[in-house]
């Protein structure tokens, strides 16, 4: 992969325990993984949707993320968040777990979908 095709900058995130409230309540922070800051990558839009909420209707973009094959990166999760480096309003769901299209840990696939709870 050559790094001109990577010109995108994400960052991965895990959600992290926060404070209680007293009552029980746990807030669900999210603190950046290290090892997954400021990552070049490529996104490619690969579908999208519309879906129709309580609150009215709300678009859905599924992309590919593609990265640099890692330890770390290849650790991401489906509980996991992508953030755009750039933009911090551009939070990505990470619908699927990382996936190793040429089984030679070159790089890795990531379908990740903004527009969704909490992206």
């Amino acid at each position: 992969m050559r790094a001109g095709e990577l010109r995108e900058k994400v960052t991965f995130q895990r959600s992290a325990p926060g404070a209680g409230d007293g009552a029980g309540n746990y807030g669900d922070d999210f603190a950046n993984i290290p090892g997954a800051v400021r990552i070049s990558a490529d996104l490619a839009p690969v579908r999208q949707a519309e879906v129709v909420l309580a609150e009215g209707v709300k678009g859905l973009v599924l992309y590919d993320c593609v990265v640099r094959y890692s330890p770390t990166l290849a650790g991401i999760t489906v509980g996991d968040r992508m953030v755009d480096a750039r933009d911090a309003s551009r939070v990505f769901n990470v619908k699927a777990p990382p996936i190793n299209p040429d089984k030679r840990r070159r790089r890795l696939k990531i379908l990740v979908e903004i527009g969704g709870a909490s992206g």
